[in-house]
């Protein structure tokens, strides 16, 4: 059981209240038998279905609400998500239990458990039947706020930023002093998501998910299919090109940097 070992706390931006009222649909459909504490925070909303709520009242900064996130965390490790990160396939504690194990072991205070981009490359190490890849520190976003289990120093680390936004809390994780935490990706698929929102609007995926489950009702603009066959390319190009290449690409900062 995850009781005591791990808390989930979803961080949501109020503005985006179609993703807080979708997100606890899926949190019960995939993840309905959780044994660990998993609450919202918001700057006023309650979020539906009567899950825990914790409030900024007021505060919209990433750093207000991970403040009021880890004020209310009593366990080790915390997974972070954001509201439009819905949840698509159900979730198999016994796997996440494995990666808690094997950072317990090994004294390691990040595991990446889903990527939307490229998987990482690097050195494999085995536990318990578990393939991890030990992230190198040449992969610039080495921390990130993509579904990951993170021990509580780092992201009290993290508050000390102060990050204004969720893109500046993953700035922030590029600084020197979080070099001495050991990052991994775990192998084992113990988690999936699927993006609600790009850059305010609603991805392809996502529509096709809403749609399937009933619930999609027009609330906001969807990415165009050109667009997102774009972007996906690029994102399938880029795993080619050597980072050297992709610092001196115009807009680089948007794509995704395995």
């Amino acid at each position: 059981m995850l009781t005591d070992l791990l808390t989930v706390v979803v961080i949501c931006y109020d503005p985006y209240i179609d993703a807080i009222e979708l997100n606890p649909h899926f949190v019960e459909k995939f993840w309905k038998d959780r044994t660990a504490e998993l609450f919202y925070v918001t700057s006023e909303i309650d979020v539906p279905h009567g899950f825990l709520t914790h409030k900024t009242h007021g505060n919209l900064s990433y750093y207000g609400r991970l403040d009021i996130a880890l004020k209310n965390v009593k366990t080790k490790y915390v997974m972070l998500l954001l509201d439009d990160y819905i949840i698509d396939k159900k979730v198999d504690e016994k796997l996440l239990l494995k990666n808690i194990e094997f950072m317990e072991e090994k004294h390691i205070d990040y595991c990446e458990i889903y990527t939307m981009f490229s998987i990482p490359r690097g050195k494999i190490t085995k536990f318990n039947d578990t393939k991890y890849l030990k992230i190198s520190h040449n992969r610039k976003y080495r921390l990130s706020l993509q579904p990951s289990i993170f021990s509580v120093n780092i992201l009290n680390d993290l508050l000390e930023t102060k990050p204004s936004g969720a893109w500046e809390a993953e700035l922030a994780f590029m600084d020197t002093k979080f070099d001495k935490y050991d990052a991994y990706f775990a192998l084992n698929k113990s988690f999936s998501i699927t993006n609600y929102i790009d850059k305010g609007e609603v991805t392809r995926k996502a529509l096709r998910l809403l749609k399937r489950e009933k619930l999609w009702k027009n609330q906001r603009k969807v990415i165009s299919p050109f667009k997102s066959f774009k972007k996906w390319l690029i994102n399938k190009f880029y795993n080619f090109v050597p980072q050297t290449l992709k610092d001196k690409i115009k807009g680089n900062d948007v794509i995704y940097r395995g």
